[in-house]
């Protein structure tokens, strides 16, 4: 997983991957059959890829969050 995402469970039966600022990138029902950890991976690397294709990645280290 990109450093600076994390996986926090809200409510019940939710997961939600978030980001070093804080923001939401994913969410995932949680169920006997809720994400696999390459799931989970997968969603972080993807959300990754795309911040930083628009510019946004990086600067979670520098606290400009986007």
């Amino acid at each position: 997983m990109p450093a600076g995402y994390s996986l926090e469970a809200e409510g019940r039966d939710r997961l939600v991957l978030r980001r070093a600022d804080g923001s939401a990138a994913c969410a995932f029902a949680f169920s006997a059959f809720g994400p696999t950890p390459d799931a989970v991976r997968q969603a972080a690397e993807e959300d990754h890829l795309r911040r930083r294709a628009r510019g946004l990645a990086g600067d979670e280290e520098t606290g400009r969050g986007g």
